[in-house]
């Protein structure tokens, strides 16, 4: 009888544990698989960017074009793993590198009224762009001036944004040698951030590696499952109410600029949106399936899920692109039913992050 009690205490002992590590794993192994995602398209996007070099041709800025937004997207449901102070936002996090903006666009290159404008035409002052420099160059002197990331190339590819129905047409004589001055410095600092990119997103993908004993991918498996829940109910309330709602949605919608449009060169803001909202949605499915939910009301439960189907109701009315949108009655209606949804799923996901133990 003794053993048999001492095994009954184990088998519940580790029963617990187990429970509490499951949302830890499952986090932890979801965060994993997007940041590998991310990273395979990223490496797609060098290739497609080496082989424009090569052969400067339309067909292949167009190819490259296509693969920078699907890169773009898968990366776009990673924001969701940003807020708690992880590996991608820490004191040595990349994020500032990878998806800083809005961004200036005169301080990479010439815009229109300012031909000699940029870090490309600083020749005497830069005379050789490279990734170090780009990082040097970073939020210098101010947070606009972005010199890395999706956006800095997002503008190298596309240019500015002058086409009220289309997105930016940079013209591709910017990168062929002899018919623009700057040409060679414009190839240099497409393939260096390019290069930057993909180093950035590694060194977040290498500290979710569950091979590595002392990656944050273990570190985060050995919390406290509330200390866990804390950090992604940080990152699921702030996303939804504040990050995507307020600054990526509304503040557009608001000044009616085209400039407080995230991907503004590309038109393809609604991609940001849309990504963002399934990075959301990722992370609430990990919570449904690997925490106890019963310990939740399932009023509170149904509610959440009430309002995720209406925002993604909205979103599938929602008429790209999102600069257009802005100004049309009908539309800006939709992106502000989505603003006030993701608000009010934020609240909602921070008394369930509470229900469960997270200290918010």
């Amino acid at each position: 009888m003794k053993h048999l009690i001492i095994y009954v205490g184990l088998f519940f002992l580790f029963s617990d544990f187990g429970h509490a590590s499951n949302f830890n794993k499952s986090y932890a192994d979801q965060t994993s698989q997007d940041y590998s995602s991310v990273k395979n398209e990223a490496l797609k996007l060098d290739k497609a960017i080496k082989a424009f070099l090569a052969d400067t041709s339309t067909d292949n800025l167009i190819s490259v074009k296509s693969i920078w937004t699907e890169a773009r997207k898968a990366y776009s449901q990673t924001e969701i793993h940003r807020f708690y102070g992880g590996p991608i936002d820490d004191e040595d996090g990349p994020e500032g590198l990878i998806n800083a903006w809005p961004l200036d666009e005169a301080y990479i290159d010439y815009v229109k009224g300012k031909p000699e404008s940029g870090i490309i035409s600083m020749t005497l002052k830069y005379p050789n762009i490279t990734k170090d420099l780009l990082i040097e160059l970073n939020e210098k002197d101010g947070e606009a001036n972005i010199s890395s990331g999706w956006h800095a190339i997002e503008f190298l590819l596309w240019g500015q944004d002058f086409d009220d129905f289309g997105p930016g047409q940079r013209p591709l004589s910017d990168f062929i040698i002899g018919q623009n001055s700057n040409a060679s410095r414009r190839r240099d600092y497409l393939n260096a951030a390019s290069e930057l990119l993909v180093e950035n997103i590694d060194q977040v993908l290498i500290q979710w590696n569950k091979n590595d004993p002392g990656s944050y991918y273990n570190e985060f498996l050995n919390l406290p499952e509330p200390e866990a829940l804390t950090k992604v109910f940080t990152s699921l309330t702030l996303m939804s109410s504040d990050e995507l709602a307020i600054e990526r949605i509304f503040v557009a919608y608001d000044t009616q600029f085209q400039e407080d449009e995230h991907s503004c060169f590309s038109d393809t803001t609604h991609f940001d949106i849309i990504n963002n909202y399934l990075g959301i949605k990722n992370v609430w499915n990990v919570v449904l399936t690997s925490t106890n939910i019963q310990i939740l009301d399932s009023n509170l439960v149904a509610k959440i899920q009430s309002e995720l189907a209406s925002i993604d109701l909205a979103l599938n009315k929602f008429k790209p692109p999102f600069d257009q949108a802005i100004f049309e009655t009908g539309q800006r209606a939709i992106l502000l039913s989505v603003v006030e949804g993701l608000q009010r799923t934020g609240d909602l996901f921070r008394d369930a992050g509470l229900k469960l133990g997270a200290s918010l």
